[in-house]
């Protein structure tokens, strides 16, 4: 069974993610629609390593005659869609709020969420959008330690890669001459609108070489090729 690969609704829940796209526990990398076309949904993929300490198996299905798109199938086959699952996860941590901080609306409890549906997503009082959000003192005990651990990676580990940039730069090494996105995302398990996200700091670092062309084209460093060396 592959269980690496999930989805979930696209917008108000997909935002819920982000934290952990950002402390790379999960990464985002393309979008699909559910069954019935209506709903959009973001597709994701847990962290290699995160899927070896928890036992998860790692990939899509791809020798099935059935599947021309694994990627589809993700977005499409129910067993893939984590929404619900992550919705009542955090249901004791969460509450639907007006945006406006000084509304005389009350939060909405997450379990309740049929309430802001039959509302349009948008405030009675003032007509603001309604959104999900931490727990007010949760949040603000998650902001603090995200704040002291970005610190200390930013002092001690400034210089190391994430997983993806990682990859990323060893599929480039493979190509003698500058590739297009849509090249390396053929040998990699992402988008290339992701792989193109993360060229820009990778060519901070001055692992990539950008050739602005359209559409652009990357080139491996010497002190990137030096990096997968070390």
């Amino acid at each position: 069974i592959f269980n690496s690969h999930f989805r979930v609704q696209k917008n108000n829940v997909a935002e819920l993610l982000n934290s952990l796209e950002l402390n790379h526990y999960i990464t985002h990398f393309s979008e699909g629609r559910e069954r019935d076309k209506a709903k959009k949904s973001n597709l994701y993929f847990f962290n290699y390593g995160l899927c070896l300490v928890k036992n998860l198996n790692f990939g899509i299905p791809t020798d099935t005659e059935n599947i021309s798109r694994p990627d589809k199938f993700i977005s499409q086959d129910r067993s893939f869609n984590y929404t619900s699952k992550l919705l009542e996860k955090l249901k004791n941590l969460m509450e639907i709020s007006c945006e406006t901080h000084s509304c005389s609306f009350k939060p909405i409890p997450i379990e309740n969420e049929i309430v802001a549906e039959h509302l349009n997503w948008k405030c009675p009082a003032c007509n603001t959008p309604l959104k999900r959000k931490p727990l007010q003192e949760i949040s603000d005990n998650i902001l603090k330690q995200y704040s002291q651990k970005e610190e200390k990676t930013k002092s001690n580990f400034d210089h190391l890669l994430s997983d993806i940039q990682y990859e990323i730069i060893q599929a480039l090494s493979i190509f003698e001459k500058d590739v297009k996105a849509k090249d390396l995302s053929q040998e990699i398990n992402l988008s290339s609108q992701s792989i193109g996200q993360r060229m820009k700091k990778l060519s901070e670092y001055g692992f990539v070489k950008t050739r602005n062309t359209n559409p652009k084209r990357y080139l491996i460093t010497e002190r990137g090729k030096n990096y997968l060396d070390n």
